[in-house]
């Protein structure tokens, strides 16, 4: 009753933290499924070097940003609630029960940020799958992690683990359907090659060509604390004997994956499985008291940085915020006849796509330099009818020669407002 008790209290505490806060929603989990919602296809119809299976699963919520909002919050939620589940099963003193919670949740807050992103989608799957390896109902392990798989292909580094500590080897033939049905999908779609290219080809370039500045920008306090402190648990592992391989490989893995973008977002898949390492070494000898203080410590650490990160999300502009929202409508407002196939939007603001419902005509709507350089295509402007163009141009923003002399020759300037000019099509 005191674990369920405690248990309760961190999960309306942290339903609170949710509700409380905005949810940063990034183009990839509003646009991209509001693009496939539209018919288009992933890969053939716009370019994406992310996984599929985000675009297709949130296509049914993505005119409803409050919709998907929900979704981050109870995703985030039921993870947790899961990892609270799978704690109680080793640690049965309530005090160390909730230091261990308070470490979860401290930690994950704090690395996720209330941003919609691919490692948590990844991460709640994983967890989901490890609930039903210990629960011994493997054939929906392996349906989740195939499901992982299809949001980061690097997911399949998880297939190690998983086949190890699995005890029905011949469940495996679950995550080789899922993934013969999505080749066929994909098939069906004539867009297979096209994900090959994007998906795997895409991102193995590219990472190749980052490889010598990946480490610019990092994180250091984060960095160096983990590093102590998996150093620290690797130590006592080794000393311990420890048996549970498959979970202390989960872990390993997770954490490598720190390393493809060196920000606090790529932690989330590392947050549960050491947590839940954490619980199993704890349960396995009497705890001892460096351990204890080792816990409180980095506890204490990631609850002062969850806090700040609580501090900071509370002044955070969000990227669709009532004000960007409001001039996407006013945009509209001042374009008698605009339909699907009759505008286009200068620059990054894919926003404007969304709230004018008017498809992109540019394969990549999204626009930055090492996906312009492969995927670089001339514009079509039959049919389009206006044109909007950012006062100011950000980073990647810019009006290309060809759209400059579109403007010179038919376009003449319609209207404006705060932050866009609208040109319309000139028929004289």
């Amino acid at each position: 009753m005191i674990i369920f008790s405690l248990f309760a209290f961190c999960f309306f505490s942290y339903l609170f933290i949710l509700v409380s806060l905005p949810v940063q929603i990034f183009p990839e989990f509003f646009f991209y499924p509001w693009l496939v919602s539209k018919g288009l296809v992933q890969y053939l119809s716009f370019f994406d070097h992310h996984g599929f299976l985000t675009s297709i699963l949130l296509a049914p919520f993505s005119q409803n940003l409050f919709a998907l909002s929900s979704i981050f919050v109870a995703t985030q939620l039921i993870q947790f609630a899961i990892i609270a589940y799978l704690v109680a099963r080793k640690i049965k003193r309530p005090l160390l029960y909730f230091l261990i919670l308070i470490l979860y949740l401290s930690f994950q807050f704090a690395v996720v940020q209330q941003q919609l992103w691919y490692d948590a989608g990844m991460a709640f799957f994983l967890v989901v799958a490890w609930l039903f390896f210990e629960i011994k109902r493997e054939h929906f392990t392996w349906l989740f992690v195939a499901l992982a798989t299809m949001i980061k292909p690097t997911a399949f580094l998880f297939l190690i683990p998983v086949f190890l500590k699995s005890t029905r080897k011949k469940s495996i033939a679950v995550f080789l359907l899922v993934w013969d049905l999505a080749i066929v999908y994909f098939i069906s779609l004539r867009a297979l090659d096209r994900l090959w290219k994007q998906m795997i080809v895409f991102n193995y370039s590219y990472i190749q060509s980052t490889y010598k500045t990946f480490f610019l920008g990092i994180q250091l306090k984060l960095l160096l604390s983990i590093c102590v402190v998996f150093a620290l648990l690797l130590l006592y592992l080794y000393k311990r004997k420890y048996k549970n391989i498959p979970l202390l490989l989960m872990m390993l893995i997770s954490f490598t994956f720190f390393f493809q973008g060196l920000s606090k977002l790529n932690f989330a898949l590392f947050v549960p499985f050491f947590v839940l390492l954490i619980a199993d070494v704890l349960n396995t000898k009497k705890i001892r008291r460096i351990v204890w203080a080792v816990l409180i410590i980095f506890s204490l650490i990631l609850v002062r940085d969850a806090y700040k990160t609580f501090k900071d999300n509370q002044k955070r502009q969000v990227y669709l915020s009532a004000s960007v929202i409001k001039e996407a409508k006013q945009v509209g407002s001042l374009m008698p006849g605009k339909n699907e196939d009759n505008v286009l939007v200068v620059g990054n603001r894919v926003e404007l796509y969304y709230y004018l419902d008017a498809l992109p005509r540019e394969f990549t709507p999204l626009h930055f330099p090492w996906v312009q350089k492969i995927y670089n295509r001339p514009l079509d402007f039959t049919g389009i009818q206006y044109i909007v163009i950012p006062k100011k141009m950000g980073e990647y923003e810019g009006i290309t020669p060809q759209v400059k002399k579109e403007l010179t020759m038919h376009f003449k300037q319609s209207g404006q407002t705060a932050s866009y000019t609208i040109w319309r099509y000139n028929k004289e």
